[in-house]
This record gives structure tokens, sequence and C-alpha cells, in this order.
């Protein structure tokens, strides 16, 4: 008897740890098709020319998967990867386009996963994906705080 609740408690542990905050449905790769306002974005962030167009020349990909209760963005493309892991209403530090580690902190309400980053010096950022067509569709909506300027960015799942 002992042995069998062993077994299930273990079993229930390891359910446990595979889960995480975010619905199936958003997990799993995305691939890039398309942006709008992404240099005026980038512009207003204070990037250089140079630096706009090497990140603007690049079709990135997207997989989001979880774990522990933990989420984790990885970037990837033929230039560079970056990869971010944080939990749901915990502070964590992000990577910075800009370059460094800046505060940020995660939120998920509805079918959106928003992240809000709060350098010291440079303008604070907001990065909200949204979810759409049973998760098959992915919009990145970025916004400097206090400006008018919004970007767009468009996946889709593979």
């Amino acid at each position: 008897m002992m042995k069998v609740f062993f077994l299930g408690l273990c079993l229930a542990c390891l359910s446990f740890a595979a889960d995480g905050p975010l619905p199936e449905y958003i997990l799993g790769e995305y691939k890039y098709e398309s942006s709008e306002n992404y240099d005026e974005f980038l512009t207003d962030l204070g990037l250089n020319w140079f630096t706009r167009q090497i990140i603007q020349s690049v079709n990135p990909r997207i997989t989001i998967s979880q774990g522990g209760g933990k989420i984790k963005l990885t970037l990837g493309s033929s230039l560079f990867s970056s990869t971010s892991e944080f939990e749901l209403g915990v502070p964590f530090m992000e990577k910075d386009p800009r370059g460094g580690n800046v505060p940020a902190i995660a939120t998920f309400a509805g079918n959106s996963l928003k992240k809000v980053l709060t350098p010291t010096e440079d303008p604070a950022y907001t990065e909200i994906r949204t979810f759409t067509e049973n998760g098959k569709r992915m919009t990145v909506t970025l916004s400097v705080v206090g400006s008018p300027i919004t970007a767009t960015r468009y996946f889709q799942k593979v």
C-alpha cells in the first residue's frame, strides 16, 4: 500500500513540474512573417541606424516552452540567439536590445503575455504577445512608455 502511495506521489510531482502557467496551445515555435512601424519603435528606443538595420535584417523564430512554473522564450536567427526564463509576477533581468540587462516583469491575462522592461536610464517599454487562432498566430506589440509609436510584429506557428 505504501509503495502505491509513493508511486502516485512521484507521478504527481512529475506532472506538476511539466505544467506551467501558460495554456498548452501557446507553447511551440513561431516564425516571423512581417512588421509594422518596427524601425520607428527601434528609433524610439534610441538605437542608431546601423544597429536598427542589423536587427531588421533577420527573420527570427521564437520558441515558447515552460516547466516547473517557469516560462522560457528563445529567440533565434541566423545572426544571434537569446533566451529569457522567468516566472509570472516575479521581477527578473532581461536582455535589452540597447545592451545590458534591465529589470522586467511578466504577466499573463486572457490570451496575452505581457512584459514590461524598466531600464534605469532609458525609457521603459512593453512587449505584448497576443495569441489568436488557438495559438496558430502570435502578434507582438511593442511600445515605449509615453510614446505614441507602436510597432507590431506578426508570427505564424510552425
